[in-house]
């Protein structure tokens, strides 16, 4: 039987700044607000000809979106996985359709000042910009009610 929501799998990294005060958010001008860095999964093409696509990891995925803000590569072994049940169901801001989402969260802490690629801009929000403030991604305060700055800093040693 087939899946009566798209299943999409997201890997979203949680990055705090180097006094744990504030996290990154990058402006996403498709959906035209600030968000946590984040990618879905992607599907990779065969390795070779006659074998089939393989899934990306959500680690390189989330390398892949900390890198669009960070400016430079990403060890994805670095990331942190941080444990936490994100609520499935969302409404896509993008197409308006019901999905059931799976979040991969990871955390990291930056070494310097971010310096995003173009068409990518980086702000510190704290958590309480992230609620109040707009505009901000539904998706970003959806991850934040279950994951929070304390956990972040838990989980990179700070």
């Amino acid at each position: 039987m087939a899946e009566p929501f798209p299943v999409v799998d997201v890997a979203v990294v949680l990055i705090a700044d180097p006094r744990g005060e504030r996290l990154l958010a990058d402006f996403n001008p498709d959906w035209g607000s600030f968000t946590l860095p984040m990618s879905k999964v992607a599907v990779l093409p065969p390795a070779s000809p006659g074998a089939a696509p393989t899934a990306e990891s959500p680690a390189r995925a989330a390398a892949r979106a900390a890198a669009e803000v960070f400016g430079r590569p990403v060890d994805a072994a670095a990331l942190v996985k941080l444990h936490a049940e994100v609520p499935p169901y969302q409404q896509s801001g993008r197409d308006g359709e019901w999905k059931r989402y799976r979040y991969h969260l990871f955390a990291s802490r930056v070494g310097a000042e971010p310096r995003p690629l173009p068409g990518h801009v980086a702000v510190w929000l704290t958590p309480a910009e992230f609620t109040d403030h707009e505009p901000v991604s539904e998706t970003a305060r959806h991850v934040l009610a279950v994951m929070s700055l304390a956990d972040v800093r838990r989980a990179v040693g700070m």
